[in-house]
């Protein structure tokens, strides 16, 4: 195991090699992904202590912004290029080093947060998964479910047929038998989650077996803002590529001998969702009465 003979500071690729982040972002699950590189080896990364202030990540490359440019069925459309990031540091004064991992551990968990809802969002320009201005991405009227009549099985009933209706439109769409349903807002996972009347089935298994070639993905109420409700985002995979510059990683650490600290850089970048043809992506709003 490499270390720092005199402080027992662990190199940074043990450190995220044994990191326990305890989150892993769901924007992550779209396959196609396609990498694009920035220079941020002149970057000057803002100071904060780890102990003291609350974790952030602020664009670095802000002045030097670029812009890759991406065709897709003669519509040309571009993607921000940008990290964001911080140093944050830790007084090695009492001489501890043990906690360090946990510390990591903790920026990570939260630069994967901030990961996750840019790509569920959009930032800086770019388009999201719940929120885009691509002319591909397609949102539907919202669907309102109704208020339970009797034993509340035509709530499950109207939800199995907007399935059926979803599955249809990529059918028209893409004809895509590679589909992710993210799922999406506190009050339809709690829906799926019930058991109809039966009691032996859950609404969520009725759907599956309405769309059996899909896989159901729940995004955590972590990512979410207070304003994106509920609803299905029906993605055909096979036509949507995950644009990405950087994952959320240790770009460097050290140790300030004058001052006594020990200091780690973090990076994020930017990332955008693209369908990469009309109706690849098909965001299906919900209320409930």
């Amino acid at each position: 195991m490499a270390t720092d003979l005199r402080t027992g500071i662990l190199e940074k690729e043990e450190y995220l090699n044994n990191a326990r982040i305890m989150y892993s972002p769901v924007i992550l699950a779209l396959q196609n992904k396609e990498f694009h590189n920035v220079d941020i080896s002149k970057v000057k990364f803002k100071e904060y202590n780890v102990e003291d202030d609350s974790i952030v990540a602020e664009v670095l490359t802000k002045e030097a912004t670029e812009k890759a440019h991406i065709k897709a069925r003669g519509v040309e459309k571009t993607f921000n290029i940008f990290v964001k990031g911080a140093k944050f540091i830790k007084s090695l004064a009492d001489g501890a080093v043990v906690d360090l991992q946990k510390i990591h551990n903790r920026v990570l968990r939260d630069y994967m947060i901030i990961f996750d809802k840019d790509g569920l969002h959009g930032d800086g320009g770019n388009n999201g998964l719940l929120k885009s201005n691509d002319p591909y991405y397609v949102t539907n009227e919202n669907h309102a479910i109704p208020a339970v009549d009797g034993n509340g099985f035509n709530r499950v009933q109207d939800i199995n047929a907007l399935m059926n209706t979803l599955k249809l439109q990529v059918g028209e769409k893409t004809s895509s038998s590679d589909v992710k349903i993210f799922v999406y807002g506190a009050d339809l996972i709690k829906f799926l989650g019930s058991i109809t009347q039966d009691n032996e089935t859950t609404v969520r298994d009725i759907l599956k077996k309405a769309y059996p070639e899909a896989m159901f993905i729940e995004i955590p109420s972590l990512a979410l803002n207070s304003d994106d409700g509920n609803g299905f985002v029906v993605v055909s995979d096979d036509a949507t590529t995950l644009h990405l510059t950087t994952e959320p990683t240790i770009k460097k650490q050290g140790e300030n001998e004058e001052n006594e600290y020990y200091y780690a850089n973090y990076v994020t970048g930017s990332l955008q969702v693209t369908p990469d043809l009309e109706g690849a992506i098909i965001k299906q709003p919900i209320t409930f009465a």
